[in-house]
């Protein structure tokens, strides 16, 4: 998408929840511009709210926790993709990639402390 059709969209969610605050579901869509646009904090901001209008709404749960895997934030990404799974066990083949993206970056984590100890 390009970043006009990002901002297109945008504009479009926000009239959208100007009308009616309360809707989940453009809540969750701006989250997802934010995601794809790289912007996480907002994006968190945004599946946040779609979570507390509708506590039941695993795939924001879900793309919460991605979020917070995409800032590096792994406590949280754990924390809100259980949550998700719980709602909706159907999003656990969902968790399969990220789970192998954790691995690699930990073992690149713990590379790079082993070569910077040794290098002192």
């Amino acid at each position: 998408m390009a970043k006009n059709e990002f901002e297109n969209a945008l504009n479009f969610l926000n009239k959208t929840i100007e009308i009616d605050p309360n809707y989940s579901i453009g809540w969750f869509n701006i989250g997802n511009i934010y995601k794809q646009t790289n912007e996480f904090n907002k994006a968190i901001d945004s599946y946040d709210k779609a979570t507390e209008l509708d506590p039941e709404f695993a795939k924001a749960w879900f793309f919460m926790g991605c979020a917070y895997f995409d800032r590096k934030d792994y406590h949280n990404a754990v924390e809100h993709i259980e949550k998700a799974i719980k709602l909706d066990p159907n999003l656990a083949k969902d968790v399969n990639p990220l789970i192998k993206d954790l691995k690699s970056t930990l073992t690149k984590l713990k590379e790079t402390l082993t070569l910077s100890f040794i290098n002192k």
